[in-house]
């Protein structure tokens, strides 16, 4: 008996009862493919446990414009907020049941509103058809799109945009190999480590098996990867957990949520009699019932004035203004053309709105992921591997395959540092690397970002290993070198190749970084506008990113006149249109570096308020 096979099967069996069980609501006529896999109940303890919890949530350059420009606008006099320069900076945390400390006596005043999904980095909205693959396109597709393109100044308003990122990608290698959904955890793990391949390379398509088999993809997503998933504890009594969410939002960023969606009581909303109430006729939620439809979605915005008449009594009531703004990924004929809103309301266990709905049946609407919203953002500004491993393996069932990578002196033979990547982890269901594809050659070619693994000494060790769990179908492991991204120099493992069968084996290299002249000239500075795009209309806020290199600071103008002076990564600036007449404007940008050289660069946009 194959107890290890056995156990695999029973694995696989059992997630694909809970799917259907979570799904079993699927005659409703509002079912759609949602896929999220609830989390176990000691994953929560383990992201409770272990998960960074943000308490607060400082302004970066973009939220600190919208609230400088919220409190202009109310007349009132801008204070000086402490700006958080680099993603490090934005967020305070703390692990398990740890308390949150207060980065600043004065809570800056948020804006009433936010809608990320303008931002130029925001992807236009996706459809996963009829596949369970909406954890792909919450945390892939939008997230991951938006939050790279947010600091590497891209603009993703097309999917023919290199920036736009493949949620088959991700889909394909954390479903077990079959089309029963995902979990979050799995494809937060997989981002941060391997990052995603764009759209463009790896298309979307009801294909759910099939993974990258290209080399320069998988050493392209690389520079794609995110930081390790954080989360918020969502809305229900807590006021500070609202004002986290809203300043994560304000700062551009945008964050994912687990809901039953069979479970949404949807309304249309109403016109306000006391205030102008822009979103009269579009779709909202009012609040959940039920715990049908795993599914993750993705928080673009919110409003704190939009009304939506939770009780239906035609009233506005205590507790039944704000909402959140979320995209879906069920096509553009979805809702509001793609998004829908979802009352604040709906997030608590109890109603704050008369008669206060204290139903047994009712479920906050974020419950699905413990009542949290999840954040993980670019890994740095123009973020470039510093050294790659890559290696060839060939293997029928890829699911019997794991791989991890280390680090270590060069005179020991352990690694002092590993990692496990979440791609290559016991993965995909007894497969070919193709997927169900067996006409072709079962060798396919990864490439794993050592970066981490860098150490303090010039010369380090670099290992690769890789473990095979079950007997029959032996795994052959070849072509391990070392990529350097920045020469394109490769170095190879003396050792070509080996095979392995319900075992581990680990190869290494020795690597000794070239080294670089530290009294080199200052190159000229260069400089790029990358949004808006030359002869755009804009309105509203817009952001303007650059892209520079040797670059110390820039300089960004409207017309001639000194708009900002940024000097860190990434080089960019939110503009409120509206500060500006209606017609042709300039935007100027101009790179400086240490030595006092500069470049400029202009492009033409049109405001059109």
């Amino acid at each position: 008996m194959d107890w290890k096979n056995l156990s695999k099967l029973l694995r696989v069996s059992a997630v694909a009862l809970l799917v259907a069980f979570a799904s079993k609501g699927m005659a409703n006529e509002k079912v759609q493919p949602t896929g999220l896999i609830p989390p176990t109940k000691e994953e929560l303890e383990n992201i409770h446990k272990h998960g960074p919890k943000i308490h607060h949530v400082r302004p970066n350059k973009i939220g600190a414009a919208r609230i400088h420009a919220h409190m202009k606008k109310k007349g009132m006099a801008t204070a000086n907020i402490p700006v958080a320069k680099f993603l490090t900076e934005e967020f305070v945390t703390t692990t398990g049941d740890e308390k949150g400390t207060e980065f600043a006596t004065m809570i800056p005043i948020l804006p009433s509103s936010v809608d990320n999904s303008k931002l130029m980095s925001f992807p236009p909205i996706g459809n996963q058809m009829q596949l369970g693959s909406c954890v792909a396109w919450a945390t892939t597709y939008y997230q991951a799109t938006h939050e790279t393109g947010l600091v590497n100044g891209s603009v993703n308003k097309s999917t023919y945009s290199r920036g736009v990122l493949s949620p088959k990608w991700t889909y394909n290698m954390i479903n077990g190999g079959y089309d029963n959904g995902s979990s979050f955890t799995d494809a937060y793990r997989l981002l941060s480590q391997n990052g995603a391949a764009s759209l463009l390379t790896f298309p979307y398509n009801t294909d759910y098996l099939s993974w990258d088999m290209y080399l320069s993809d998988w050493i392209s997503a690389l520079s794609y990867r995110l930081t390790p998933v954080k989360y918020i504890t969502g809305v229900n009594t807590n006021l500070q957990d609202l004002t986290a969410i809203k300043s994560a939002l304000n700062n551009g960023h945008v964050l994912t949520f687990g809901t039953y969606f069979n479970g949404w009581q949807t309304t249309t909303i109403q016109s306000n009699p006391n205030t102008l109430n822009k979103y009269v006729g579009e779709q909202a939620i009012t609040y959940t019932q039920g715990m049908d439809g795993g599914h993750l979605i993705t928080v673009v915005g919110y409003d704190d004035d939009v009304w939506i008449d939770v009780n239906g009594n035609n009233k506005v009531d205590a507790g039944e203004k704000g909402a959140f703004l979320v995209a879906n990924s069920f096509g553009q004929y979805y809702g509001n053309a793609g998004y829908m809103w979802i009352s604040y309301d709906a997030f608590r266990a109890v109603s704050a709105v008369p008669p206060y709905w204290p139903e047994t049946s009712r479920t906050p609407a974020a419950l699905a992921g413990g009542n949290y919203f999840f954040l993980a953002t670019a890994k740095d500004p123009y973020y470039t591997p510093k050294l790659i491993a890559q290696f060839s393996l060939n293997q029928q069932r890829r699911y019997q395959v794991k791989v991890g990578a280390g680090a270590s002196p060069f005179t020991q033979m352990t690694p002092t540092s590993t990692f496990v990547s979440g791609a290559l982890s016991y993965q995909g269901g007894a497969y070919p690397f193709r997927g169900n594809n067996t006409q072709f050659p079962l060798t396919a070619s990864f490439a794993l970002d050592l970066t981490d693994l860098i150490g303090t000494s010039a010369l380090q060790r670099y290992y690769l290993s890789v473990s095979d769990d079950l007997a029959g179908y032996p795994t052959a492991v070849s072509n391990f070198s070392l990529l350097d991204p920045a020469t394109g120099n490769t170095f190879p493992c003396t050792t070509s190749s080996v095979s392995l069968d319900n075992t581990t084996k680990t190869l290494y290299v020795d690597y000794n970084p070239p080294v670089t002249n530290t009294l080199a000239i200052h190159p000229q500075p260069s400089i790029h506008i990358s949004s808006p795009q030359s002869e755009e209309q804009v309105s509203g806020e817009f952001l303007v990113s650059a892209l520079v290199e040797n670059t110390t600071a820039v300089d960004f103008y409207v017309d001639s006149a000194l708009i900002s002076t940024d000097d860190h990564a990434p080089y960019l600036v939110l503009i409120d249109s509206s500060e500006f007449p209606n017609g042709r404007h300039e935007i100027t940008a101009v790179a400086k570096n240490k030595s006092g050289q500069s470049s400029t660069t202009s492009v033409a946009i049109y405001i059109q308020n």
